[in-house]
């Protein structure tokens, strides 16, 4: 079964969670809105308030006087007649407004011009739309912040429609997850696009020495120290909880040990000391101790010559 995520509804800037705070930002413009583009349906079945929407698919008004009236009983508030009208006024004002009339032999170039404008409206309102259900699944993984399944779902979202509003965000996105959802950015590094704003990438120089972005990218310096700060033991054993998978390998006399078979794929969370790791059964895949933090590998083979090592990992 596809797992929803439930989303907010934004109300002047607002974050519309439960119907108190809906009563309480009672936006007349804001509410129309929704309720004539489905989302106040939506939301109020995603947030699972039945009586509410049957109320609400049962409204037979359409002219914003009466359909406001009909809300504000329906979610018992305050109706303002006077409020409403002034509204319904300037609404009127609004869509009155007519372009200047086309000369007589125009209209080849009147109808190009009208399909431009449609054209260009239709874009603006895709992307209010875009823009709108991103903040919901950023909202949502805060929310859930505990709850690994749902901000995978939410991350999968994110990476696969909107990631053009990603990249314009994703520096402000990391400091609010650190902030409020840490365990969002151990997803994001199991995302391979997402991973290399947060990483360190390795190129070779003029002069054939491998250098780091790191060296110079100073914005990415500061997250990827932010990063390696929530990678104590406490901190992942605080952030992750059951998520997180500790397994003590100890030594293994010179041999691979496999950890976990290759059916999954995994993030390595911890560096340690004398140690190598490599995908499940993969024969030349080695990696060897500093490079093996964050890397994701499919199963896991380990090879270690000290005796007090632990595996940190999740599943991705």
């Amino acid at each position: 079964m596809e797992k929803t995520i439930k989303f907010n509804l934004n109300f002047d800037g607002k974050t519309i969670r439960t119907l108190e705070e809906l009563k309480d930002n009672f936006f007349i413009e804001d509410v129309l809105k929704c309720y004539r583009n489905g989302l106040l349906h939506r939301w109020l079945s995603d947030r699972e308030y039945a009586e509410e929407l049957e109320k609400v698919k049962s409204i037979t008004e359409s002219e914003d006087l009466p359909l406001i009236k009909r809300l504000s009983d329906i979610f018992e508030v305050e109706f303002d007649e006077a409020i409403v009208s002034e509204y319904e006024k300037q609404s009127k004002k609004v869509s009155s407004i007519k372009p200047s009339p086309e000369p007589a032999n125009s209209d080849s170039s009147s109808g190009y011009q009208q399909r431009t404008l449609d054209s260009f409206e239709r874009y603006q309102q895709s992307i209010s739309n875009a823009q709108e259900r991103y903040l919901f699944l950023v909202d949502t993984i805060v929310e859930n912040k505990t709850d690994i399944a749902k901000i995978k779902v939410a991350i999968t979202e994110i990476d696969k429609y909107y990631y053009f509003m990603y990249e314009l965000n994703y520096i402000d996105l990391f400091y609010r997850f650190r902030e409020d959802a840490p365990a969002a950015i151990f997803v994001m590094l199991m995302n391979e696009r997402m991973r290399q704003k947060y990483l360190p990438i390795q190129t070779i120089d003029e002069h054939g020495k491998y250098v780091t972005d790191l060296n110079k990218d100073k914005v990415k310096k500061c997250m990827y120290d932010h990063i390696i700060k929530l990678t104590t033991t406490d901190s992942l054993r605080k952030i992750l909880g059951e998520n997180l998978i500790e397994f003590s390998a100890g030594y293994t006399k010179g041999d691979w040990k496999t950890v976990e078979s290759k059916r999954k794929r995994y993030l390595i969370l911890k560096k340690m000391q004398e140690f190598g790791i490599r995908s499940a059964g993969v024969s030349g895949g080695e990696i060897w101790t500093d490079k093996c933090q964050f890397v994701i590998l499919n199963g896991i083979d380990y090879k270690s010559s000290y005796s007090k090592n632990t595996l940190f990992y999740m599943e991705v």
